[in-house]
């Protein structure tokens, strides 16, 4: 797995001073697209470089000064498929300068500014067999060669040492003297447990927050445990809204009125499945209060004017933003193929619709592959058996019920039209009239259906059906799900034997990385201090800054008896 990582070239650097004592550096840098092909050419990689700027003048052979003493920590983003924000904007970036680092944000090959994947680009590569090519190049294993020549770039050892008794030393070769640190929020945990198998000479110490993801786990291991967390953060959602049971079901009604769905501002489709997908929101701090807000913008909409105005439209557009992130839809699942031999082959759909909370993605998947149904009528009895075909039964429920209804109405349809031309015979005695004192029959119980659960971190068929940029991309991810021949991400070996310092934070509550897997990670990684709480999630490290990072810091600067 590990090979010879040439240094990056630097392209460009450019400095500038931003508000808040800050210094920062805009680097581009030139990598190998295939370090295994020289051949295949190179891409262009982005980072930003942020250090504290506490002097009183732009001496630049002084600041760069500065710069040469403080450690290096690169910080590695979640996603995939996501660059960085500018330094400023981010927490985390002024409590690491306060520490004394600083802190270089890279943006992932294929994400942000770095050579990013965009539709447009992929489908000029040629055929879909050649778009699946070049997108298997943007796993962990090659962010870490990534970020391995670009720590080279930034920490080129010396030309010449001088010794104690001053004569002329061999180049510096420790790994202490050139490595940096590291810091993994969510999938940058991923990326740093495959760098600590690959490089881990290149590594002064890691940080890692809801990161410690699954070493030996298949996709569809996985997601049978992500979706039991969907299932309680979806019952915690509703408990808090419980008048969104009914909202939901009759926004679902609406779209499934419509058809093939309702387009979207930015060209996508608006379908019950992608309606129910954000509740990928779910498992980050004030997630269940974001798709509430959503929810009752959209169920306003219809109370007032009967349709979905163009701003609730634009709102679900920008939820899960999968248009202009396509590296994440498309490699999300392939980041568990840990190993030669596995494929994801579409896992959260197949794990997912055997469960009865989610049985409505087979209904949304056999939907976006037929042709759009006609039009059907605005009546009320329609709107329902809209919603009684959609969800929580699973398919072949679904089919029996329907078959049982047909032959009831045609048994009813036959009974009446008897009725309706047959005289009874005259000897026929009539129907004794009824008693003033008989009561009516009592009304049936108000229908009381399970609510209509949403999904997670999942991505499933449909998504290449009702985003504008993923369509196209359908026939190159349908390619890489059924591709089994990814190389190893991990060595579970030498991970066991790790001693670089790792310090993570892992959250009992994480509905995006399963804490049981995580457990199973702290256990087989050595050198690991671990701070572990039920009271943050996911997206702690940006709600909780403060909180994350003295926990962080207190395991590695303290001791525990």
């Amino acid at each position: 797995m590990p090979i010879a990582v040439p240094a990056a070239r630097i392209l460009s650097r450019r400095t500038h001073r931003v508000p808040g004592q800050l210094r920062v550096t805009e680097f581009f840098f030139e990598v190998p697209r295939n370090y295994h092909d020289a051949a295949a050419g190179t891409l262009r990689l982005f980072a930003r470089g942020v250090t504290k700027h506490d002097r009183g003048d732009d001496d630049a052979a002084a600041a760069a000064a500065d710069e040469q003493r403080r450690p290096w920590c690169c910080y590695l983003e979640g996603g995939p498929g996501f660059g960085n924000r500018e330094p400023q904007d981010l927490p985390v970036t002024h409590f690491l300068l306060a520490r004394g680092y600083q802190v270089l944000y890279l943006d992932y090959r294929g994400a942000g500014l770095s050579t990013p994947v965009d539709t447009q680009h992929l489908l000029s590569l040629g055929p879909p067999e050649v778009q699946a090519d070049y997108l298997k190049l943007f796993r962990a294993d090659n962010i870490v060669r990534d970020c391995e020549a670009v720590r080279q770039a930034l920490l080129p050892p010396p030309p010449h040492e001088p010794r104690d008794d001053g004569a002329a030393a061999p180049p510096a070769s420790s790994p202490a003297r050139r490595a940096w640190s590291i810091f993994g929020q969510s999938f940058g945990g991923f990326v740093s447990l495959t760098y600590l198998s690959m490089h881990p000479e290149g590594l002064r110490e890691s940080f890692m927050t809801g990161g410690l993801g699954p070493l030996r786990r298949t996709a569809d291991e996985v997601y049978a445990q992500t979706f039991r967390k969907v299932v309680e953060r979806n019952a915690a959602y509703y408990r808090k809204f419980p008048e969104d049971v009914e909202a939901v079901r009759r926004l679902v009604t609406h779209l499934e009125s419509k058809g093939a769905g309702i387009d979207l501002p930015d060209g996508g489709k608006l379908t019950p499945g992608r309606l129910l997908s954000v509740g990928l929101a779910f498992g980050a701090h004030g997630g269940l209060d974001m798709v509430h807000a959503l929810i009752l913008k959209m169920a306003t909409d219809l109370d007032q004017f009967g349709f979905l105005t163009r701003a609730s439209l634009a709102s679900v557009a920008a939820h899960n933003p999968f248009d202009t992130n396509p590296l994440y839809a498309i490699l999300h699942e392939p980041l568990y193929c840990y190993k030669p031999g596995i494929a994801s082959n579409w896992s959260a759909y197949r794990v997912g619709k055997m469960l009865p909370q989610f049985s409505w993605l087979a209904t949304e998947v056999e939907r976006a592959q037929s042709n759009p149904p006609a039009e059907p009528s605005s009546s009320s009895s329609s709107s329902s058996a809209a919603v009684s075909a959609l969800p929580i039964r699973p398919p072949q429920q679904q089919q029996q019920q329907q078959q049982q209804q047909q032959q009831h109405h045609q048994h009813q349809h036959q009974h009446q039209h008897q009725h309706q031309h047959q005289q009874p015979p005259a000897s026929a005695p009539s129907a004794p009239a009824p008693s003033p004192t008989t009561q009516p029959p009592a009304p049936p119980p108000p229908r009381r259906d399970p609510p209509l659960y949403f999904t997670g971190e999942m991505i499933f068929p449909f998504h290449f059906d009702t985003y504008a940029d993923l369509v196209p991309l359908k026939p190159a991810a349908e390619l890489l799900a059924r591709f089994a021949a990814w190389p190893p991400l991990y060595d579970e070996a030498r991970l066991a034997r790790n001693v670089v310092p790792v310090y993570a934070a892992t959250f009992v509550e994480d509905m995006y990385v399963d804490y049981a897997l995580a457990r199973e990670t702290l256990a087989a990684v050595g050198a690991v201090r671990a701070f572990e709480t039920n009271v943050l999630y996911h997206n702690a490290l940006r709600c909780h800054t403060d909180e994350v990072m003295a926990q962080l810091f207190k395991l590695r600067d303290d001791v525990v008896d």
